[in-house]
């Protein structure tokens, strides 16, 4: 299968890579069925697979801020039928600006995805420490400073 996406033009996929958000993402509800894109990179992107203008930068939230942590409640590892850690991927959504000082990450709304059962959720961390909009570059060079 194919799709054109905006940001890198034509992908092939295939049905196994297919994520399913039953709830779709705050704001994006009626959009269910996701592919990332470009795991292993910087960033990555979560493609619509409905709606080939919607996708998401995201990135791997402890690549640029290790003590970043938040309890998964039991409702919703049921939900995305995690059994144990296998498989369990955390992104968080990142918003470009016109310069990189002001791109942001929205650690209070980390994606979950569990590859195993192909489901994934936002989970929103209401009574957390986190916000919507830490600063990308801030979390790089605090994380720096920890090495």
């Amino acid at each position: 299968m194919r799709i054109n996406t905006l940001a890198l033009g034509e992908i092939e996929y295939t049905e196994e890579e297919v994520l399913t958000f039953p709830n779709g993402i705050p704001g994006f509800e009626e959009y269910t069925r996701f592919l990332i894109i470009g795991r292993g990179e910087a960033f990555s992107y979560l493609q619509s697979l409905e709606d080939e203008g919607i996708s998401f930068v995201i990135l791997n939230p402890f690549d640029i801020y290790r003590a970043y942590e938040f309890e998964l409640s039991q409702e919703d590892q049921d939900e995305l039928e995690i059994r144990s850690e296998e498989g369990i991927e955390i992104w968080s959504i990142v918003t470009l600006g016109k310069q990189p000082e002001q791109y942001t990450v929205n650690l209070m709304g980390p994606l979950v995805v569990n590859t195993v059962s192909c489901l994934g959720k936002q989970v929103v961390l209401h009574h957390s420490p986190y916000g919507t909009k830490h600063s990308l570059v801030e979390l790089i060079a605090n994380s720096k400073e920890g090495e």
